[in-house]
């Protein structure tokens, strides 16, 4: 058992994205549409 000590500092949620083939297909289409914006 581990006790908790309160802390006044904010807490971030961390979030582990090993294996997230996906990422990568979702950020390249964002900066497409993004190139294609500036083009405009």
């Amino acid at each position: 058992m581990i006790q908790l000590r309160h802390s006044p500092d904010p807490v971030y949620e961390y979030a582990c994205h090993e294996g997230n083939e996906g990422l990568a297909g979702i950020l390249a289409g964002a900066r497409a549409e993004e190139a294609a914006a500036a083009k405009k």
